[in-house]
C-alpha cells in the first residue's frame, strides 16, 4: 500500500489497542453502567461479552483500515488525496507513445491510476494513429516512491489474453507543487519507446472520457502540444521534466 496510507492503519490499530486498555484497566465504568441490572452484575455477563467483541475488532482492524482508505465513496478518495499531499497521482492521464529515435507517433493512449486494495493500479488502452485499437494494458504490481512509479505490467489486444509482460518506470513532474504530468519508458527494451502524459481533471459537470473517440481526442491534444518539442525531449533523460 502507498506509504502515506499506512497512517490510517496505524490509527485504527492504535484506537483498538486503546479500547482494549480501557476495558481491561477501567472496568469500574462497566459496573456503573450496569448498576441497575443486578443479574448482569452477578454473572459478569456484560464484562464477559466485551472480550470477544474486542477480539473481533483486533482481528478485523486491517480490514477496517482498508475500508476507510478505499471503501467509502467520496470520503475515501478525499482522505487518500489528503494523505498523499502533492504526491497524489490518482486520476486520468491522456498520453502519447513515441519512437525515441524517429520521434514518430506510435500510439495514442489513455491510462487511469486508481487505488485498489493492494495499492496503486494502472490500467489503460493504446490506439494506432489511425484510431484502431491496439493494446489493453494493466499493472500487475506497482510501487510509488519519490515521484517514481515502478510496475510490472501485462498487455494484449484484449483483457482475457495478455500476450506480453514487462516492466515500466514513470517519472512524475513537477518537482514542486501538485503533480500534473509524467514521462516513462519500457525497460524490457524490446522497443525504444517512450510515453508522455498530462493529467486531466474532470468534475461532476465534465465527465471523464467514456468512449475510444473521446480518449483519443484527449491524447491528440497532448500530441499537438508535444510534437514540436520532441527532438529536444527525446534526447534528454526520461527522468527530466519535459516541459
Amino acid at each position: 500500500m502507498h506509504q502515506q496510507y499506512q497512517a490510517v492503519h496505524y490509527l485504527v490499530h492504535s484506537a483498538v489497542a486503546g479500547l482494549c486498555y480501557v476495558v481491561v484497566t477501567q472496568m469500574n465504568w462497566v459496573d456503573a453502567l450496569i448498576s441497575d441490572f443486578p443479574l448482569l452484575q452477578k454473572y459478569k455477563i456484560f464484562e464477559l461479552s466485551i472480550i470477544p467483541v474486542i477480539a473481533v475488532l483486533l482481528q478485523q482492524s486491517d480490514r477496517l483500515a482498508r475500508l476507510i482508505v478505499g471503501g467509502i465513496p467520496v470520503l475515501s478518495p478525499a482522505l487518500r488525496r489528503l494523505l498523499a499531499g502533492r504526491e497524489h497521482i490518482e486520476g486520468h492521464w491522456p498520453l502519447v507513445v513515441v519512437d525515441a529515435q524517429s520521434n514518430d507517433l506510435v500510439f495514442y493512449g489513455f491510462l487511469t491510476i486508481r487505488h485498489k486494495t493492494e495499492g496503486l493500479h494502472v490500467e489503460g488502452n493504446d490506439w494506432l494513429p489511425d484510431g484502431q485499437h491496439a493494446l489493453w494494458f494493466q499493472s500487475v504490481q506497482a510501487r510509488f516512491q519519490d515521484q517514481l512509479l515502478q510496475y510490472w505490467y501485462e498487455q494484449g489486444t484484449n483483457r482475457t489474453k495478455p500476450t506480453m509482460r514487462g516492466y515500466t518506470e514513470m517519472y512524475f513532474f513537477p518537482d514542486e507543487g501538485p503533480i500534473t504530468r509524467h514521462a516513462g519508458e519500457f525497460l524490457d527494451k524490446e522497443h525504444n519507446y517512450r510515453f508522455y502524459a498530462r493529467r486531466r481533471k474532470f468534475g461532476w459537470r465534465d465527465a471523464a472520457p467514456a468512449t475510444d473517440a473521446e480518449r483519443i481526442a484527449a491524447a491528440n491534444l497532448l500530441w499537438q502540444d508535444l510534437q514540436k518539442d520532441l527532438p529536444r525531449v527525446t534526447k534528454q533523460s526520461i527522468s527530466k521534466d519535459w516541459i
